[in-house]
């Protein structure tokens, strides 16, 4: 099913059909038609996957469709030829860069965020011109039938396809020539991923995570980076791939930073919790719960494994002081309601706990001082990050979303998938007079013009 379904789209791709602007606008207006439509269904389909609060769930939707309203409105001026600069030796040539579909792409989307993290790159993929096949994760379940309602209802199948299934099935299309593979999740699959990749020579793009982590300068206003911090943290149970890691907190700051976060914690989600999401698979409570149960040599000050339920895929929210940094804690990435706080002596402390890890995904700063927050930022080599916030950077459009070694392959975002997913074709328009060209044979002067060039 994965071989004929590619072969489809190849043959769909070679037709030229999905390269006029028109077409591409066509399938993407009718794409939001069908997120407006189905926005209720898409919402309770996340919120039963993930225990998501209806309003969380719709944010989701909501984050989808605005970004999608953006590439509607912007990508017929993204087609147009970028016109460069023309060297002196080249004068009455044109210098241009067009924008050209790269053919078929696979989409391969995570679990924590299943629906937006799918539609995407998709809608990426259509407005650069390309086919695509979808392939949604079988753990959110609910989603991945939702998305095949849409791709099904509102989008040409025959140029794009969504694929349900498990490991058989990803691995049988990766087996596939796609001109580019596109997938978000985890460092292990990543590899797999970009193993087949360069079996095809094709173009490859890896999102993936890492140990995110927050330094907490000591003139940092604390009632706001506890609110902040928390927020970000807890998002969808900590299934973020840019959620805090694991803080680093300036120790004439630590204890009062770690008061006000246990106070305000049941501000926001209550004393049951009952506003939070929750793990999305007894397989992921299992890896937190190991976590918490080994060894890790931290203080455990909220939360712990006291009211854990694997039925419910639930693990209190909870904040451990000081593990060893060989623990599970602090060489995995947490992907879960943990939060780890690490007392340091100051800026040089915490980049040198950081200088010996990976590359991640994000990397945060709180304080008021400039010239901390570029020095902590221009020393952790991560993807992107902010200052004086957690996780903000993702929702403007106009930024680029990336990770930088280990923790990602390549970057896309509003435009940037659009360029991601182009080929750059170079392409010089040269004059037809003749004047001031050089063929063969050449005049041995030419020599000393040149040399004088130099």
């Amino acid at each position: 099913m994965e071989k004929k379904a590619f072969e489809e789209l190849k043959a769909t791709f070679a037709s030229g059909k999905t390269k006029p602007h028109e077409y591409r606008e066509a399938q993407l207006q009718s794409l939001l038609t069908g997120i407006r439509a189905l926005a209720d269904e898409i919402a309770k389909a996340i919120a039963a996957d993930l225990g998501r609060s209806d309003v969380e769930a719709l944010q989701e939707v909501v984050a989808t469709s605005a970004e999608l309203q953006l590439v509607l409105a912007s990508f017929k001026k993204w087609m147009e030829p970028e016109v460069v600069p023309t060297p002196p030796l080249m004068a009455g040539a044109k210098s241009l860069i067009y924008s050209r579909p790269k053919g078929v792409v696979l989409i391969i989307s995570p679990f924590n965020f299943p629906f937006v993290l799918a539609l995407a790159p998709l809608m990426g993929a259509i407005a650069a011109g390309n086919c695509a096949i979808i392939k949604p994760s079988e753990v959110s379940a609910h989603t991945a039938r939702i998305i095949q309602k849409l791709g099904d209802n509102y989008l040409d199948k025959t140029a794009y396809r969504v694929i349900q299934g498990a490991v058989e099935e990803t691995t049988a299309l990766l087996q596939l020539p796609f001109d580019h593979f596109f997938y978000t999740g985890n460092g292990r699959i990543g590899k797999i991923v970009m193993k087949a990749a360069a079996e095809h020579l094709a173009g490859c793009t890896l999102e993936l995570g890492g140990k995110s982590p927050v330094y907490i300068h000591e003139d940092a206003n604390l009632d706001m980076t506890a609110k902040r911090i928390l927020s970000g943290k807890f998002l969808n149970d900590g299934q973020v791939c840019i959620a805090p890691d694991h803080l680093l907190v300036h120790e004439k700051v630590h204890d009062s930073l770690v008061q006000k976060l246990v106070e305000t914690l049941p501000k926001f989600y209550g004393p049951k919790k009952d506003g939070m999401a929750r793990l999305v698979s007894q397989h992921h409570f299992d890896r937190v719960k190991k976590m918490l149960e080994e060894k890790h040599g931290g203080k455990v000050i909220e939360g712990g494994l006291e009211g854990a339920d694997r039925e419910k895929k639930y693990i209190p929210p909870t904040f451990v002081l000081n593990p060893s940094p060989k623990s599970l804690l602090m060489t995995e990435e947490i992907f879960g309601p943990v939060l780890p706080i690490l007392k340091v002596s100051g800026l040089e402390q915490a980049l040198s706990n950081l200088h010996t890890r990976d590359n991640p995904l994000a990397a945060y700063v709180f304080t008021s001082t400039p010239q901390i927050a570029e020095r902590f930022l221009s020393e952790v080599q991560s993807g992107g990050g902010c200052v004086n916030d957690v996780v903000a950077h993702v929702r403007n459009k106009s930024l680029p979303l990336g990770g930088s070694g280990k923790s990602g392959i390549g970057m896309y975002n509003g435009k940037f998938t659009f360029d991601l997913l182009s080929h750059k074709q170079a392409i010089v328009e040269a004059s037809e007079k003749e004047e001031g060209r050089m063929y063969p044979p050449f005049n041995p002067k030419l020599y000393g013009m040149f040399k004088s060039a130099l």
